[in-house]
């Protein structure tokens, strides 16, 4: 008893051949699909590297201020000369 596990047969001891099939059907992309497709790409981009830009500006702003504040204390700490 064949499950269809092992090949896939068409009852007549053939093979199928998906990828064949799906070839002999292929017809030429729209250009406007394409450059739908690559708008939705660049959206995403952009929108990802908002979102990163977004999440990282508060650790750099809290290190630059640390930057900031640790000089400013050595500075007025070193003209305390007596």
């Amino acid at each position: 008893m064949n499950t269809g596990s092992d090949n896939h047969s068409t009852g007549d001891g053939e093979l199928d051949d998906p990828i064949g099939l799906f070839a002999s059907q292929e017809e030429p992309t729209s250009p406007d699909f394409v450059d739908k497709l690559r708008r939705r790409i660049h959206r995403r981009a952009a929108s990802s590297q908002v979102v990163s830009f977004v999440w990282e500006l508060p650790g750099v702003v809290a290190v630059e201020m640390a930057k900031v504040l640790s000089e400013l204390v050595a500075a007025v700490g070193g003209k305390k000369e007596v």
